[in-house]
């Protein structure tokens, strides 16, 4: 049913128009449906996830841009229900993909990862720090969390740096 939806909407390519990728890609991403967070026991104080800094090599328009959801988003990443290893290796295969390709802005899903107690995910813990890390750093210009409408405290905008 949502499928013949979908495939009204389908155009074809342009001869020459398709690039060559290793995982296609969806152009804009369904809204993400987050669960309700998990209530901690009566009494327990429980610590708000906090947002990664966003990692500051582009100019500061292009990161209050960013963070403000204004680019387009070429393309998306759901690392959920991976391991820690399988998503680290779809990351960087993925931000790979992106740079060669020339997609400018990408969107994470590391998921909000709310465990007992508001502990937070792994995943979601780990993504701004593998983002930071050479190899990943010199293909990325910003890294902020998603608006609301992208998945929030569950999602990060990636600007990827321009290939020369």
């Amino acid at each position: 049913m949502a499928w013949e939806r979908v495939a009204e909407t389908v155009k074809p390519l342009k001869p020459g128009a398709r690039r060559a990728l290793e995982t296609p890609v969806p152009v804009r991403p369904e809204p993400v449906r987050l669960a309700a967070p998990r209530k901690a026991p009566v009494g327990a104080e429980v610590p708000r996830p906090q947002a990664p800094e966003p990692t500051a090599t582009a100019d500061p328009k292009m990161l209050r841009r960013l963070r403000r959801g204004e680019y387009v988003i070429d393309a998306t990443l759901d690392l959920h229900h991976q391991t820690l290893d399988q998503a680290h290796r779809s990351l960087r295969r993925f931000i790979d993909v992106a740079y060669q390709t020339g997609r400018r802005t990408i969107l994470v899903i590391t998921g909000r990862g709310l465990g007992p107690n508001g502990a937070t995910g792994k995943i979601r813990a780990a993504v701004p720090r593998w983002l930071d890390e050479p190899g990943f750093r010199e293909r990325i210009l910003g890294v902020t969390p998603a608006q609301p409408r992208d998945g929030g405290a569950g999602a990060l905008y990636v600007l990827i740096r321009r290939k020369r």
